[in-house]
């Protein structure tokens, strides 16, 4: 694809993307009511026609954060390279010849509000889509090779985005998971995340597996503290333990529980790292903590 067809195709994916006339979604009525106590079309309205505001700046830039859907939109005429700077200064450029406009409306009013994109936020816009970051072409390969379509390009965004490198073992390992995927009955998107958050953060020197199996140990620790602290509300008020300074989880019960169940798949069931002792199989979204909080108990001691 030359350049010139290159950047039409990205220009056509931002514009399909923001369509001719844009509903103000919940989250973003909810954004200018929590964040500067604006509310009901009139007052938004006045607002976002008010150029020189800066509740108006705040919220174009939290309406213009580029969402998943955009990316995933874009990653197919990205490539393995990314584009030029050249290119995404060209995409850019276009943009703020045609002055991108907005054409928003609140669901409770038939009224249309044209939002003109101030340049500086354009180029922020451009530039926070990381169009011109590479991707290593083994992973990319392997990505095609193993994984469904869908699957192939949300990993790829997720590597572009974080701009995670991956090399040595924890290429190997992240090769191995695509290999081993197998199109599993479970949320891909919630376990790949994962996954390449934890490979990213592992230690250099230390032996990456390990390193899963550490992380294992502690997800299975805290829901363990968690299912102690639950404990103790049997007997003290919640009260009385601040007070005490009983410490107290900063995640609920099903936050923690999901990602080792998680954990478990990717560290046992696609990775396969060898434990010293092969840990017990529980399905623990079968288990409540109220419940059964003496059988998890057992399980986690």
């Amino acid at each position: 694809m030359n350049e010139n067809a290159l950047v039409q195709k990205i220009l056509d994916t931002i514009k399909h993307y923001y369509k001719t006339k844009e509903r103000l979604s919940r989250e973003a009525l909810f954004f200018l009511e929590s964040g500067f106590g604006i509310c009901g079309p009139s007052e938004i309205k006045k607002v976002l026609k008010d150029q020189d505001s800066d509740e108006r700046e705040m919220f174009l830039e939290y309406f213009l954060f580029p969402g998943q859907r955009l990316r995933l939109a874009i990653e197919p005429a990205l490539g393995v390279k990314g584009v030029s700077s050249q290119t995404e200064a060209m995409i850019s450029q276009t943009l703020l010849q045609n002055r991108w406009t907005l054409t928003l409306f609140h669901p409770q009013s038939t009224d249309l509000i044209q939002v003109h994109v101030p340049s500086g936020l354009v180029t922020t816009f451009i530039a926070r889509l990381f169009l011109t970051r590479s991707l290593d072409s083994g992973i990319c390969e392997a990505l095609d090779k193993n994984l469904p379509n869908a699957d192939c390009l949300l990993t790829r965004v997720l590597i572009r985005t974080h701009n995670y490198k991956f090399e040595n073992e924890k290429k190997e390992l992240l090769v191995k998971f695509t290999q081993n995927w197998n199109n599993r009955s479970i949320n891909f998107s919630e376990l790949v995340a994962l996954f390449l958050k934890i490979l990213d953060q592992a230690p250099e020197n230390k032996n990456i597996s390990l390193y899963f199996i550490e992380i294992w140990e502690k997800e299975k620790a805290g829901l363990k503290q968690i299912l102690e602290f639950h404990k103790k509300l049997e007997r003290y008020t919640m009260e009385y333990l601040m007070l005490s300074k009983y410490p107290i989880p900063s995640e609920s019960y099903e936050v923690v529980l999901k990602r080792l169940e998680n954990l478990n798949t990717i560290v046992w069931d696609i990775l396969e790292i060898p434990f010293k002792t092969e840990p017990e199989v529980v399905d623990l979204g079968k288990i409540h903590p109220g419940k059964d909080m003496d059988k998890l108990f057992r399980i986690f001691s």
